[in-house]
């Protein structure tokens, strides 16, 4: 990306100024992340290699749907946003997408500058390959469901891309709180708060703001951050709804239909019980219908499909077939 990039961006970007780190090893099924590695992530940037080879062979994943990480909301500078937004899109494409026929792959977009993204939405819709766009859950400077946001969501909507919100590890970034960072020293918390935070705040923001209601045609992913937190967050916003209906004039339905019809999420972490029969409980109560497989690949914590699959065999072949595959390939509209 750095090539792409002017002055300064082209040197923080630079890969020959990063440090290698160690070779990290999953929890699950003793898979090893191979190559160099920045921190807990392995350096994608070759797509036979990372990607068919580590990937699509090793797991048996047969349409990976693949994204830059980007961080452009949670960083202070306004100033790189747009220039780095178009850079990461250019190499997705070239690097992964236009050469591959099955690669597909979500644009970064930025809720820092609405008016860019709108832009850069329109741009990347036209590419055949583009399955979604993508956000940060963190780092706004209000709810992701603020009106002045609205203007994105339209956009993704009048091109029939959903929105990807990207569960985010480090909870003081999303709640711009100073006070959580002081009060937590090590990265574990962090970890364990951050992601699913990061992904109540879209969820309840957008509910309460009427963006599905505003938006019906506009379906929403929540990655990475598992989905033991949702049946939570239905049964509190029910009955806040229930109690409220006048801070929410917007809706028609309650929350956890507006949830069930138009909010998916993937797999990617899936708790981890003692009991393996709580988490098939949970994924009864979220639904089939609503949640996809999803590896995280190439962090080293990771979900092979065995990991899911162990799960889902209380399920009938057609709800296994949902979250495996169908509702990623009719969400994303990937044609097989």
């Amino acid at each position: 990306m750095a090539e792409r990039l002017d002055e300064p961006w082209s040197k923080i970007y630079d890969p020959d100024v990063e440090t290698p780190g160690a070779y990290r090893k999953t929890s699950n099924h003793g898979v090893t992340i191979p190559g160099k590695t920045h921190g807990n992530v392995q350096r994608v940037a070759d797509a036979e290699e990372d990607i068919n080879q580590a990937l699509c062979q090793r797991f048996g994943v047969d349409y990976p749907v693949v994204n830059i990480p980007s961080l452009l909301d949670a960083h202070p500078n306004f100033d790189r946003i747009e220039p780095q937004m178009r850079a990461m899109n250019e190499v997705l494409l070239d690097l992964f997408l236009d050469e591959h026929d099955h690669i597909y792959g979500a644009a970064s977009i930025s809720l820092h500058d609405p008016e860019a993204s709108v832009q850069e939405i329109d741009r990347m819709a036209k590419e055949d390959k583009i399955i979604g766009v993508l956000v940060i859950s963190a780092g706004q400077e209000r709810a992701p469901g603020d009106p002045r946001y609205h203007r994105v969501y339209e956009a993704a909507a009048d091109n029939d891309l959903p929105v990807l919100f990207h569960g985010f590890g480090t909870s003081s970034f999303m709640w711009n709180a100073d006070g959580i960072s002081r009060g937590i020293n090590e990265y574990t918390p962090h970890h364990v708060l951050g992601h699913p935070f990061s992904q109540m705040w879209p969820l309840v923001s957008m509910i309460t703001e009427g963006v599905p209601e505003k938006y019906p045609d506009l379906n929403t992913v929540l990655l990475e951050s598992g989905i033991g937190w949702l049946p939570q967050m239905i049964s509190r916003l029910n009955r806040e709804y229930e109690h409220r209906q006048d801070e929410m004039p917007e809706l028609t339905k309650t929350p956890e239909e507006y949830i069930r019809d138009q909010f998916y999420l993937s797999t990617q972490p899936l708790s981890e019980f003692e009991d393996p029969r709580h988490m098939q409980e949970i994924i009864s109560i979220v639904g089939a219908d609503s949640i996809m497989f999803s590896t995280d690949w190439p962090h080293y914590d990771l979900d092979t499909p065995e990991t899911v699959e162990s799960l889902l065999s209380h399920l009938s072949d057609e709800e296994r077939a949902q979250i495996m595959h169908g509702n990623a390939l009719e969400i994303f509209d990937i044609p097989v």
